[in-house]
Order: structure tokens, then C-alpha cells, then sequence
């Protein structure tokens, strides 16, 4: 853990644990808390091999952005979603496990799920050298690439590549994305904030 209380999880350092129809694999950058009977914050990345239906979590919020690959189609009823590459993530209700077709390949992705009774949380683009400022106290970086965060004009913390950077005791911080290498540079703000009474 940095000074700032920000914690690192590198991807390639995660397992990846396949899925049972043999469509792809997760790897779970966090489940937060750990040491509670219930999550409340899930973070994954889902490499999708194959067509098939979403999993079912009711109760759950869900975000899906996609990191690596052209992207895929989302059905949900009679509406059809495409999420490409670089597109804004997109939020749904985890209970309607909407079907999903490869656009052009596997895809790598985002996935960030929120037990709804526990709390609200946000998941947006994050563009290098932009501040960002938020008053709840759960805040993450995911990147798909090696950067710097900087927590209030200081280095909290960096990544060799794909991964995630949070702290639960981030409300009001200023944080920003430094590059290392390119010259731009995915990634994703995360922020969360338990309701009243939520384990933490």
C-alpha cells in the first residue's frame, strides 16, 4: 500500500478462472470487502472467446466498457447496444443478462458490478493529466496501460500495465492519470458509495 492508502493489482498477475460454458474467462481484480459474507463492489475482466447470453445478477448494477478488441452487440429485449472500443461504458441492470455477439473477435473486458441494497457506484472515462475530484470514499483506477496516479500533486502509486488502483479512504482527494510510456493512455474512474449501515 502507497502513502496515500492506494492499493495496486496488477491483470497479469490475476488468474484467470474459466467460465463454465467454456465461453471465456474472468479474472477478478477485486471483491470488496474481502472479509465479508457479501460483496459489495465486484471489478473483473472477462475475456469473451465465443457468442452466448449473460450471466443473471439481480439485485446487481452493472458497467461494461471493453478494453481489448473491436467490441460486441448487447440485446436487451428488442434493443440492441453496440459497445466498441473506446465507446463510454455502458450501465445496466445485471438481472436482464442481455445476450452478446463478438462484433469482430474475442474481446477483452471492463466489468464493474454494484450490489444495489449496499450502495450507489460510477464508472467513467478517465483522460490522462484531467483531475478528478469526488467526495465518496471507495475511489479505483482501472488502466490498460502502464501509468502514474497522482493523489493531490503527489505520486501515490503506478502499474507495469492493465490494472487496478483504489483506496477506500480517497473522499475529496484530487487524482490524476500520468502517462509512462504512451502518450495517451485507457483508463476508467471508478467510485462507489456505501449506503447507511453497509458493512465495510
Amino acid at each position: 500500500m502507497s502513502a496515500a492508502g492506494v492499493q495496486v493489482v496488477e491483470l497479469d498477475r490475476v488468474a484467470p478462472m474459466p467460465w463454465k460454458n467454456g465461453g471465456g474467462t474472468t479474472r477478478d481484480l477485486l471483491v470488496w470487502p474481502p472479509d465479508s459474507a457479501h460483496w459489495q463492489v465486484r471489478i473483473s475482466v472477462a475475456a469473451i472467446e465465443r457468442d452466448g447470453p449473460f450471466s443473471d445478477f439481480g439485485g446487481i448494477d452493472r458497467w461494461f466498457a471493453v478494453l481489448d478488441g473491436v467490441g460486441v452487440a448487447l440485446q436487451f429485449g428488442g434493443e440492441r447496444h453496440e459497445v466498441r472500443r473506446g465507446a463510454p461504458p455502458l450501465r445496466f441492470d445485471g438481472a436482464l443478462a442481455p445476450m452478446c455477439w463478438l462484433l469482430d473477435g474475442a474481446t477483452s473486458d471492463l466489468n464493474l458490478m454494484v450490489r444495489r441494497d449496499a450502495g450507489a457506484g460510477a464508472m467513467h472515462d478517465a483522460m490522462p493529466g484531467r483531475e478528478w475530484t469526488s467526495s465518496a470514499p471507495w475511489r479505483a483506477l482501472v488502466t490498460g496501460d502502464a501509468v502514474h496516479l497522482m493523489v493531490d500533486d503527489q505520486l501515490a502509486a503506478g502499474t507495469r500495465g492493465a490494472g487496478l488502483l483504489w483506496s477506500a479512504q480517497a473522499g475529496g482527494q484530487r487524482w490524476r492519470v500520468r502517462t509512462q510510456h504512451a502518450s495517451s493512455a485507457r483508463g476508467w474512474w471508478i467510485e462507489y458509495r456505501p449506503r447507511s449501515g453497509a458493512a465495510r
